[in-house]
Order: structure tokens, then C-alpha cells, then sequence
């Protein structure tokens, strides 16, 4: 049986699979092995980096913002304040001038109503900040924000060709997560 792995990630999952409720002694116990996994080892490894040798806060797979996104996905337990600075970083980006200045931030003619944004950047953001007790007051500032980006139909979209007048499921489905993760957290 899965849940009986010596890998804490497969055995922590296995168990909440099998129906197991994240309240449960057995459950909060596993969980509380996921940061001395070997996956979860690997992951905080870029907490270790130095400036110089860190890689742009969203470099696919390697930065600091899919760092916290895996970290998130295996429910790394919540409140390791050693997080706290790459969480930082991904604000500081998400609140740059470079990140929010046009074209990012372009409205297309016609479509006032409609701002084109990689919405998925925040709504992981918010999602992860929330799920690893990591938030602080730009968390908010980000659920602000995403909401002021929202479409017509309620969603989001980065494309930004014109005949694009609905939301994309795929740029929604995340900033709906974190924005849920959010609104569960905060009532």
C-alpha cells in the first residue's frame, strides 16, 4: 500500500487519496515528514542560493515562484519562515515596474473591459502564499488586483489577439484556486 511508502510526499498523499482527512493524527503526522523528503529537500534547495546564483524569480521549474508552487502541490507543512524571502522576491516582482508596465498591462481597442494578464503568476502567488502560511500584506494587494483584472465573464486572459473576447479556461482555472484558497483562509 501506497500509504505505507518510506517516501513521506507519496505516503502523505496515498493516505488523503485512501480518503484520509487532513485532520487526522496519522494525516498531520505525514505531513509533518513531507520536509525531509527527498523531493522537499531538493525544492528548499534554492533558499541556499546565494544572488548571484539565483535564477530569475519565475524561471520555469527552477525559481523561486515554481519553487513555492511545488512546495504548495505536496502540502509542504505550513509556516517555515525560511520560505519567507523567496515569497518576498516573488512580490517584489509581481510589484515591479518592469512586470506591470505595458504591454503586459495593455487593453486592446474595443475591449475596455478586458486587460490581458498572465493572471496564472498571481493566482499561484496567492494560492501558495495562503497554503504555506507565507502571506503578508501584498497577499492581499494581489487578490485586489486580480480582481480588478477580471473579464466580463468572470475569468482571465493573457492572449492577446483580438478575436479573444472570452476568458481562457486554463488562465482562470489557476487564479480561481488561489483566490478560493484566499477566500477560505479569510472568510
Amino acid at each position: 500500500m501506497l500509504s505505507g511508502s518510506d517516501d513521506p510526499v507519496l505516503a502523505y498523499q496515498a493516505e488523503l487519496l485512501a480518503g484520509g482527512s487532513r485532520e487526522a493524527a496519522d494525516v498531520r503526522a505525514l505531513q509533518a515528514r513531507i520536509p525531509g523528503s527527498a523531493i522537499a529537500r531538493a525544492l528548499v534547495r534554492v533558499v541556499e542560493q546565494d544572488e548571484k546564483t539565483l535564477h530569475h524569480v519565475y524561471r520555469k521549474w527552477q525559481d523561486p515562484h515554481w519553487t513555492l508552487t511545488c512546495l504548495a502541490l505536496i502540502d509542504y507543512p505550513p509556516g517555515d519562515e525560511a520560505l519567507r524571502p523567496l515569497v518576498r522576491r516573488v512580490h517584489d516582482w509581481l510589484f515591479s515596474r518592469h512586470f506591470l508596465e505595458p504591454p503586459l498591462t495593455a487593453v486592446l481597442p474595443g475591449q475596455g473591459d478586458r486587460v490581458r494578464r498572465c493572471a496564472s503568476m498571481d493566482g499561484n502567488a496567492i494560492w501558495y502564499s495562503v497554503r504555506l502560511g507565507l502571506e503578508d500584506e501584498r497577499t492581499r494587494a494581489v487578490v485586489d488586483r486580480l480582481i480588478g483584472w477580471q473579464w466580463p465573464d468572470g475569468g482571465w486572459n493573457c492572449d492577446k489577439s483580438l478575436p479573444s473576447t472570452h476568458s481562457s479556461f486554463q488562465e482562470s482555472l489557476i487564479p480561481a484556486r488561489g483566490m478560493w484558497a484566499y477566500g477560505r483562509a479569510h472568510g
